[in-house]
């Protein structure tokens, strides 16, 4: 008898046409969009696009809601894009960096679902365990018991992302650095809170986020390292508003 295998093949078909990965990648800022705006994304008629999402949504790649007339989209959930995240890093890597503005600002620091990505990102995972804020385990990230009391002084309660139903923190790898930042409940708390104090915003339309002035005097000032200190990261001051 052999055994069970999953249908990769199904699941590669999904992603794997031009349109339908198109109103994936657009879906990965964990935003949820009308089937029309998803339709001009992927430069579908509304009708092939109604084709397309129905097969993401049946293939559960994707979830919908009604509002009204209108239906919109969004990722399934974090499993799901973490491993749409996970196949972009099988792409070719960008043969230049920067080369626009826009190309840079997503480079820097974006949005992959719910938690944050780019150099950036990679700069915080640094930062973290540099100070013993958290431990890696294997793909496992923890938190340390010194580094509960500082996640608290930022306005983030581990024990109470401990016990939310969805993975407490994971290594997620990142597409265009090609090394790994931190996604699960963890990564989306630090985003929120970023967010929320003003030290990132987002970028209209897009997934690209940009930091602010305070933003960076606050990822230095909390974690006691500026970005000088660390020789492998550049001068990012193009990236500051």
């Amino acid at each position: 008898m052999k055994d069970p295998q999953p249908n990769l093949a199904r699941i590669g078909a999904l992603i794997g046409d031009p349109a339908r990965a198109s109103i994936l990648w657009a879906l990965m800022d964990g935003t949820r969009r009308p089937a029309g705006e998803l339709a001009q994304i992927a430069g579908l008629s509304p009708q092939a696009a109604s084709q397309h999402l129905a097969k993401l949504a049946d293939g559960k790649l994707l979830s919908v809601s009604s509002c009204g007339r209108h239906r919109y989209f969004k990722i399934a959930g974090p499993e799901a894009a973490r491993a749409i995240e996970s196949l972009a890093t099988f792409s070719p890597p960008p043969k230049t960096r920067r080369n626009t503005k826009v190309t840079g600002d997503i480079q820097y620091a974006r949005s992959c679902y719910d938690h944050l990505a780019g150099e950036l990102a990679l700069q915080l995972m640094h930062y973290l365990l540099k100070t013993k804020v958290v431990e890696i385990h294997a793909e496992r990230i923890d938190v340390t018991e010194t580094g509960a009391v500082k996640l608290l002084q930022l306005g983030i309660d581990v024990a109470a992302l401990r016990k939310k139903p969805r993975k407490f923190a994971a290594t997620c790898l990142d597409w265009t650095e090609r090394s790994h930042h931190i996604s699960g409940a963890l990564g989306a708390a630090l985003l929120s809170r970023f967010i929320e104090m003003g030290w990132l915003i987002k970028t209209r339309g897009g997934r690209a986020l940009r930091k602010t002035q305070a933003g960076k005097r606050g990822f230095d000032a909390f974690f006691n390292t500026p970005e000088a200190d660390n020789p492998d990261c550049q001068n990012h001051s193009a990236h500051t508003e």
